[in-house]
């Protein structure tokens, strides 16, 4: 009895074959797109890579460097733990994140809207559309001017800077208008609009984008509370499971957001970002 599959099969049904072997030759139309019933496109949305690779926490953004306030609550004693952590990261998603990244997204995803119900236009006609990479901008400007700590502002500005040199290599039209238009007029490309220059141009819708983008941001910060706190890495995914449901719920509300909210905090939140600037001993740029 043979003591493996491959000593039962004849030995060319196990060797490679080599191109001059004649059963190897090329046939022009194998590897060819034009194949009949072969769809060479990928098996998912053509955004999914892209954004996965902008967003994962080991990208070279430099969020690992930035902890928005949450090295000041630890410092003071308000997150001290595992579940203080899961607290105040989900109070962080419900103010900052929601009424800024989120809606900024949502704003470029629809379209330029004043009040009331969103354009009635899809997400990649709103961002192929004349004036998308200008309303990027405009955008971006308000995210920083609303932004009332100094070390938050520049951490923006140099996540998005690195996400804007990222995003260079994906061939989306959209993100190298926004580029040329930001260089033109002095304006720093927030990260949350980088996102959605990358996957609304790919076709995504602004839910879409949103979420995963709320995940990346959470999932840095839950990094950088195991480290600063600590906590066990195994802590850090629980935090992180259990932050899933609250990002779902903010994109909803998100939805119905008013877009005058734009650029809104907590108060507390601003406070804790404007004193890390002066702690004697700090792990994170802000």
């Amino acid at each position: 009895m043979p003591s493996t599959l491959t000593e039962s099969l004849p030995v060319e049904s196990v060797m490679p074959r080599t191109v001059s072997d004649p059963g190897c030759r090329a046939d022009p139309g194998r590897d060819s797109d034009a194949v009949a019933g072969f769809d060479a496109s990928p098996p998912f949305a053509p955004w999914r890579l892209p954004l996965a690779q902008l967003l994962d926490s080991a990208a070279p953004t430099g969020t690992f460097s930035h902890s928005f306030g949450m090295e000041t609550a630890i410092v003071t004693g308000e997150v001290c733990d595992a579940g203080t952590a899961a607290q105040w990261l989900r109070g962080y998603l419900a103010t900052s994140l929601e009424y800024n990244d989120a809606l900024a997204i949502r704003l470029a995803g629809v379209g330029p809207v004043s009040s009331g119900d969103a354009a009635e236009i899809t997400d990649a006609e709103a961002l192929d559309s004349e004036g998308a990479a200008a309303l990027l901008c405009e955008l971006s400007d308000l995210l920083e001017a609303s932004t009332m700590a100094p070390e938050a502002r520049r951490a923006n500005t140099a996540i998005g800077r690195r996400m804007m040199q990222i995003s260079g290599d994906f061939g989306v039209p959209l993100v190298a208008d926004f580029a040329s238009e930001a260089k033109r007029n002095g304006v720093h490309p927030h990260p949350a609009l980088v996102a959605a220059a990358v996957g609304c141009g790919l076709g995504a819708t602004w839910p879409e984008v949103c979420g995963l983008y709320l995940y990346s941001c959470l999932t840095s910060l839950v990094q950088n509370a195991v480290r600063a706190i600590p906590l066990g890495q195994i802590a850090g995914q629980r935090i992180l499971a259990g932050l899933a449901g609250p990002v779902a719920a903010t994109v909803r509300r998100t939805a119905r957001a008013d877009p005058g909210d734009l650029g809104s905090s907590s108060p507390m939140l601003d406070v804790l970002q404007c004193e890390h600037e002066t702690q004697l001993g700090r792990m994170f740029i802000s």
